[in-house]
């Protein structure tokens, strides 16, 4: 498999990004067919466009999903969240819809679970789909070691699978972190 990296000439004008390889070469340009895009590749593919869509190109270049969403996002577990005009779901690596454009607003999966919103709230999905754990947070992370830190209002803690909570810490949520999260807590 080819190794490249994303790269970006500041101020150099159109043409002069896409990736690289590991001599510096680029062997994605994304003015060669009027592409547009860039992100890391995850799980072989990257997001890029045309004709103001978005696919998936492999590290060759070569759309392996043609262009047909209005937004996607990297590939987590063998699935992509996609949106289709206002709505978000999911495809898998072949470009298949696997859930349909039904969320408000969508994340990657996680252990099995993927965080979409519903009417301002927020719950989690299984990969067929099932809402396993309802909209009823205003704030929810992936899921790392089993627990997912989720808020409601100025309160938050983090929950199990199930959606029970397992640690409450009644504290107002923090900044993000990279891709995790915490809460702050203010002791007395």
């Amino acid at each position: 498999m080819v190794s490249v990296i994303w790269v970006q000439i500041k101020d150099a004008g159109r043409g002069k990004y896409g990736y690289i390889d590991k001599t510096g070469k680029f062997v994605i340009r994304f003015d060669q067919r009027k592409l547009y895009g860039g992100s890391k590749f995850s799980e072989g593919l990257t997001a890029a466009g045309g004709n103001s869509k978005l696919g998936y190109i492999d590290k060759t270049g070569k759309f392996v999903i043609k262009p047909q969403f209005d937004y996607a996002f990297k590939f987590a577990e063998g699935m992509a969240w996609i949106g289709i005009g206002e709505k978000s779901g999911y495809i898998n690596k072949t470009g298949k819809i696997v859930i349909p454009p039904k969320f408000t607003s969508a994340s990657d999966f996680s252990e099995g679970l993927a965080s979409v919103s519903i009417d301002n709230q927020r719950g989690y999905i299984d990969k067929t789909g099932k809402m396993l754990i309802s909209p009823q947070f205003d704030y929810t992370a992936k899921f790392s070691e089993g627990l997912a830190l989720v808020s409601v209002g100025n309160n938050c803690g983090y929950i199990d699978k199930t959606g029970k909570m397992i640690i409450q810490l009644n504290q107002s949520l923090a900044s993000m972190i990279r891709d995790s999260a915490r809460c702050r807590v203010n002791w007395q």
